[in-house]
């Protein structure tokens, strides 16, 4: 192995600062310096450079940093127990190595770096890389304030980001990716380099911003996405209907066939759905309302299967109270507010609301088909009023005086 400095080995740095690493943090070692190495001279030049490293543990690829030039580096580190190594590299390294004891999720990047352009070289620990890799990519305004990521992520992960369309990685992280930057797998790590050996391949994927991506909204962008993908078997004509409008017309705007599916479409396609959706044309309601909306919804529903429950048995008294002309000071008060129209109305009403809205599936319209089978007791019942009424004068007037 290669001595990049005249630091201890990491092996040793490790044991003496007990840096066991913890599953919780994400945390797999990469020991190997001339894998560091390689991984900084892949973000080459770095002569002059800023560069900002997330998860730096005990060093290794924070060494490599500053070993081939990088004037400033800025090491995030949640892990207090790794401070005190990364101290050992800023006293090698003075004035040039700045350790921010924090959570690289919530810090403020733009802020900390006053205006100066940078570039982010990390291993990235497995459990926050694709959270922290979105926030990088949907930063405001574009063109963002890093000129080159040099990230390394799971294979399977670098699969995905890289996917061209037609692919089984394809996917909304593809998208985002390919919209605002140009990602390349550079090269692939073995789990025998690390500590302890992660149970899959690692690769290295490189980020280059461009200048001018396609214009779109993001959050639209993302909408769309969420709504194709979310639903990727189906055909863009039904996967589409998640978004509140109807998507054939937004389909055609955009180009794309209806029996397209969300696999299939690459990004321009999707940066052309997303700014017809913006269109206010076709934006005619966010349907996010219905997570705000959802607990009213849920109390309606049980309300109606009341309903449902009580109103056989109302309409079984009701046919018998009247067959038995006893009609009572109740029936007569249903009959004039008409409750048994007003219950069906509701029923109906919550359950088409649930089965669009919600799209929980065909038990709202199983559902439905009970209203004509409980409509039949009360149209009996209307019809045994109306005939008795039309024979009891008839018989009367027969009848001898």
């Amino acid at each position: 192995m290669a001595q990049i400095d005249d630091l201890p080995p990491l092996r040793e740095v490790i044991r003496r600062h007990g840096l066991s690493a913890k599953k919780t943090l994400g945390q797999n070692f990469l020991l190997d310096l001339n894998l560091t190495a390689r991984i900084a001279r892949a973000a080459e030049p770095l002569d002059g450079a800023t560069v900002i490293e997330v998860g730096p543990g005990p060093g290794g690829l924070t060494r490599a940093l500053l070993a081939l030039g990088a004037s400033r580096v800025i090491a995030i580190e949640r892990d207090q127990r790794a401070v005190a190594a990364l101290e050992e590299i800023a006293a090698r390294y003075p004035d040039r190595l700045e350790i921010v004891a924090g959570d690289a999720l919530e810090f403020d990047y733009s802020a900390h770096l006053g205006g100066t352009r940078a570039k982010i070289i990390a291993n990235l620990p497995y459990n926050i890389a694709t959270a922290l890799l979105i926030n990088w990519l949907t930063v405001e305004p574009w063109p963002p304030w890093y000129d080159r990521l040099v990230l390394m992520f799971q294979r399977e992960v670098a699969e995905r980001i890289v996917a061209a369309p037609g692919s089984k990685s394809y996917g909304r992280l593809s998208i985002l990716a390919g919209w605002r930057t140009q990602p390349k797998i550079l090269f692939d790590i073995h789990p025998s380099a690390f500590v302890p050996p992660p149970k899959v391949t690692s690769s290295v994927v490189e980020f280059v911003p461009r200048a001018t991506p396609l214009a779109c909204d993001r959050r639209m962008l993302e909408r769309v996405t969420e709504a194709a993908f979310g639903q990727r078997r189906k055909m863009l004509r039904q996967s589409l209907k998640t978004l509140g409008t109807d998507p054939l017309p937004l389909l055609a705007e955009a180009g794309i066939e209806p029996t397209a599916r969300a696999e299939d479409i690459p990004v321009e396609g999707f940066v052309a759905l997303a700014n017809a959706l913006n269109d206010p044309h076709f934006a005619r309601f966010d349907s996010s309302w219905v997570g705000t909306a959802l607990p009213l919804l849920q109390a309606g529903t049980l309300a109606t299967m009341a309903f449902e429950l009580i109103a056989p048995l109302y309409l079984v008294w009701l046919y018998y109270a009247e067959t038995a002309d006893r009609p009572g000071r109740l029936r007569a008060l249903c009959n004039r507010l008409r409750l048994r129209w007003l219950w069906i109305g509701l029923g109906v009403a919550f359950h088409i609301g649930i089965a669009v809205f919600l799209r929980i599936g065909v038990f709202p319209w199983a559902m439905l088909a009970m209203y004509p089978v409980l409509l039949r007791p009360a149209e009996v019942s209307r019809l045994g009023q109306r005939l008795r009424r039309m024979l009891v004068p008839a018989n009367r007037a027969s009848s001898p005086s």
